[in-house]
């Protein structure tokens, strides 16, 4: 007679499987970690390099501008995560999409206007979220998200945008962001590229921003930010762009950023890969919006949660951390001090101009939740 398995003999043998399996997730769970928690730290260490570099050349770390920002940390967003500071600033209660953005005050991402030879890309782009947003899979992220799909309007509709040249406040427009990557790389070269070369002159926002160079052959300002970006199209004339002091200083500290950034365009810089290769030759994408950003070009962007209309989108270069977070950049004036860090796996975080003494005086369940959101933070130095 065949001798066959017990019911109690089955269910120990399911159990010492499923502990075997839960061990073998949990080491591959801590392994992973690792990974990111490595490629987090030796990221800051490269963006460090290049700050340092760049406090060697100017004296001063970089001065990223607030870009009609506030580090109130109580102020109401809109659903791009835009600061609404024309209103009071609302302290009943602590939300981590406001904090997010008071952090975010002195952005890390450069943004700015797709470049002609980009726009067909953009509108594909576009044609292919608004089918997805259209059809019955409404699973997707990006099938639920209405101003991915019905965005870039502006690229069509210039005029929205040009109504509103004369804006300098980031907070209704937001043609540039100056972020920190536009202090550590060559911005000239990288940002001015649209079909529109008027945008640069007619702008406030960059024009404000932004002091014409000189010429390279006789040292004479430029008449026009115009001249400059019709030298930039001329293949023969580029290198002179790439000669100036302000774009060639950035030759320097290049080198620490080859293969670490997020960009939609495997850009080549000094003869440095500045993609990183995550994005570049497949790996976990998903996990970071390969999207264009989007803002709003509208009068009002609406309150919290609202999308706003007429969207148009912005070019991005950043730099992500292990978990595929934005880094946080922190510099007063006169900038001589700094601190870089990241959120972490959590992804979630607390301003460092907030100090313990004032986080104590919060109340108790808003206490445990800063701690909470601060016990993961990666910050590899502090100047």
């Amino acid at each position: 007679m065949k001798k066959a398995f017990t019911l109690v003999e089955l269910m120990i043998v399911v159990v010492v499987i499923a502990i075997l399996a839960s061990i073998t997730f949990r080491i591959a769970g801590i392994g992973q970690d690792s990974t990111q928690r490595n490629r987090t730290i030796a990221r800051l260490q490269r963006l460090e390099n290049a700050i340092s570099g760049y406090f060697a050349a100017y004296g001063s770390y970089p001065a990223v501008p607030l870009e009609g920002r506030s580090r109130n940390i109580y102020y109401r967003v809109n659903g791009y995560g835009i600061q609404q500071t024309d209103s009071e600033p609302d302290t009943s209660r602590l939300e981590w999409k406001r904090v997010e953005a008071a952090c975010r005050a002195q952005p890390i991402a450069m943004c700015f206007p797709f470049a002609s030879s980009r726009q067909e890309y953009v509108r594909t782009v576009s044609d292919a979220l608004k089918e997805l947003h259209n059809s019955s899979d409404k699973t997707s992220a990006y099938a639920k998200n209405a101003a991915l799909a019905y965005g870039f309007d502006a690229l069509d509709n210039p005029e929205t945008l040009s109504s509103k040249k004369n804006e300098s406040d980031w907070t209704r427009l937001q043609m540039f962001q100056f972020g920190l990557m536009s202090f550590l790389l060559p911005r000239y070269l990288l940002m001015m590229g649209h079909s529109n070369n008027n945008v640069y002159d007619n702008f406030s926002q960059w024009s404000s921003n932004n002091q014409l160079p000189c010429r390279f052959e006789t040292g004479v300002p430029y008449g026009s930010w115009n001249e400059l970006n019709q030298d930039l199209s001329k293949s023969a004339e580029k290198w002179k762009i790439a000669l100036m002091p302000s774009q060639a200083v950035c030759a320097r500290w290049v080198a620490n950023f080859e293969n670490i950034l997020s960009c939609e365009s495997d850009l080549v810089v000094y003869g440095v890969h500045l993609k990183g290769r995550e994005y570049r030759d497949g790996g976990n994408v998903s996990a970071y919006n390969p999207y264009p950003v989007l803002y709003s070009a509208a009068n009002s962007q609406g309150g919290e949660g609202t999308s706003g209309s007429q969207q148009y989108a912005l070019d991005i270069i950043t730099c992500r951390d292990g978990w595929y977070n934005e880094f946080y950049y922190y510099s007063p004036p006169p900038y001589q001090t700094y601190r870089l860090w990241s959120a972490g796996p959590n992804g979630k975080t607390f301003p460092p101009w907030i100090s313990p003494e004032e986080i104590e005086k919060l109340n108790g369940s808003e206490k445990n939740t800063v701690r909470n959101w601060m016990a993961d933070d990666i910050v590899h130095m502090r100047n």
